[in-house]
């Protein structure tokens, strides 16, 4: 937030671990837990917090979201299913999840209605659609790009409680009816960018973006964390070139965009880390060597006739309560600095 100072974030779902199926405590916990480490820092900030898109982990999936779970979240996170107007952009929060229960008319209900509301809303905006799942893509066909840390093609699969892309079926009838300009998607974890064609009812053609947003998350599989931000442009710029996503157009020259998005990458993981250990293993050797007695610091091995003897000698020519007392101001002047010039 220090370096992009966004006025508004917004989260793609998986807001919880696991806050499908927990219990009522767990997850008042687990909720105060994502307050407490995201909203709580920005208290003083002009930053608005957009939580209403939830993630599999959040409520479920299809079939397996619950009208507890569904309105849990609602009443936690904030409901899904709604437009929020940013200057000419409508921002479009779609629970696609819900959308895909076939068996709990009242689960997919409220998601349904949204989409018939927005069939009979006409455009006059630019749209970008936010949802948890990817829209349904060709693997073989609409390639993820260079930005994407797998090589392997994107994954088309289903299991417990989820999925890695919406029927086509019903993607299709996401893109009729929405018309987004661009998708923003979570769940995945590494970034994919791929370009969504359809034709209308009249059988005009259409394109939409769809990106697939990397985790800020370096437990997630993937070695770069990012964020994602997006732009939004009162006055649109005029392209002076084809706006070419993966060897398709997604505008031509001529054409007017009123929004851009980058890829911002995170500090590399475990590099902290890696740089502590060392650093305190250095520290501990030096610590160590300083505290043996200055007459006892060169014991000959000769003399000990063995390495064992050697070792032992050494250990026992050390000043303990002095390695002690200095272990405690070392660990204290390490928190101080770590306290000094990364949280505060």
């Amino acid at each position: 937030m220090n370096e992009l100072k966004p006025q508004t974030i917004l989260f793609l779902g998986d807001l919880l671990d696991n806050g499908r199926e927990s219990t009522d405590e767990y997850y008042e916990n687990e909720y105060q837990r994502f307050i407490k480490v995201f909203v709580d820092p920005a208290r003083n900030r002009e930053v608005e917090f957009i939580t209403s898109v939830p993630g599999n982990h959040d409520i479920g999936w299809a079939d397996g979201v619950t009208e507890h779970s569904l309105e849990r979240f609602g009443q936690h996170f904030g409901h899904p299913n709604k437009i929020i107007q940013k200057g000419n952009h409508d921002l479009i929060l779609l629970d696609n999840l819900s959308l895909m229960n076939t068996v709990d008319e009242e689960v997919a209900k409220p998601a349904q209605s949204f989409l018939n509301t927005l069939k009979d809303t006409k455009k006059e905006r630019t749209r970008i659609l936010f949802d948890h799942v990817t829209l349904w893509r060709d693997p073989e066909v609409q390639v993820c790009g260079a930005s994407r840390e797998s090589k392997k093609p994107f994954p088309i699969s289903k299991g417990y409680q989820y999925q890695t892309a919406i029927d086509e079926e019903v993607s299709l009838e996401i893109l009729r009816t929405v018309r987004p300009d661009a998708i923003f998607s979570g769940d995945d974890h590494d970034y994919c960018q791929v370009v969504h064609s359809y034709r209308d009812s009249k059988g005009k053609e259409h394109k939409s973006l769809g990106v697939n947003v990397k985790s800020m998350s370096m437990a997630m599989g993937i070695k770069r964390p990012a964020v994602e931000l997006l732009t939004l442009y009162n006055k649109p710029v005029k392209l002076e070139k084809d706006w070419i996503i993966n060897n398709q157009v997604v505008k031509t020259k001529g054409e007017f965009l009123d929004y851009t998005f980058d890829t911002c990458y995170l500090t590399k993981p475990y590099v902290d880390i890696v740089t502590y250990v060392f650093l305190a293993i250095v520290d501990a050797i030096w610590l160590f060597t300083s505290c043996v007695e200055r007459k006892k610091r060169y014991v000959s091995i000769a003399d000990n006739h063995s390495y064992d003897n050697f070792f032992e000698n050494l250990f026992k020519n050390v000043n303990w309560l002095a390695f002690i007392k200095l272990s405690v101001i070392n660990g204290l002047l390490a928190m101080f600095l770590y306290y000094l010039f990364t949280l505060h």
